[in-house]
């Protein structure tokens, strides 16, 4: 699929999209009695580091609770990051402005990278991954 590569194309380029700190999505199985997985977003608080709050559910979470790190939503900020450090970016101004142009146009403003169309899904995915 077109989006996983483009997610992973775009965490190689900013990879402090995966850091645990504030708005960063984990999965947990801590809860797993009433639900399989829980999809979180983390709250950084208090003094210890491996220490998480869930607001939604007014509890601690903790680092050895986390199955897998999510990330926290990739935005067009992150986007133009991938481009600026990718080694595929255009080179000429002239191309650059093009790119910048028709991606401003197709970006859904104010949505993440998960939430964009699929037209702006390929876009993005033929200039940042595809050789």
């Amino acid at each position: 699929m077109n989006y996983n590569k483009l997610k992973a194309k775009i965490v190689e380029a900013v990879p402090e999209i995966m850091e645990l700190k504030f708005g960063c999505e984990v999965i947990t199985k801590k809860w797993s009695f009433q639900y399989p997985e829980v999809i979180i977003t983390c709250e950084i608080g208090g003094s210890n580091p491996r220490e998480f709050y869930v607001s939604n559910r007014n509890e601690t979470l903790y680092f050895d609770d986390i199955d897998e790190i999510l990330g926290r939503p990739i935005t067009l900020e992150d986007v133009f990051l991938a481009v600026q450090r990718g080694k595929n970016r255009p080179i000429i101004d002239n191309l650059r402005i093009s790119w910048i142009k028709q991606l401003v146009i197709k970006w859904d403003m104010g949505k993440n990278l998960s939430e964009q169309s699929k037209p702006t899904i390929e876009f993005l995915y033929n200039l940042l991954v595809k050789e």
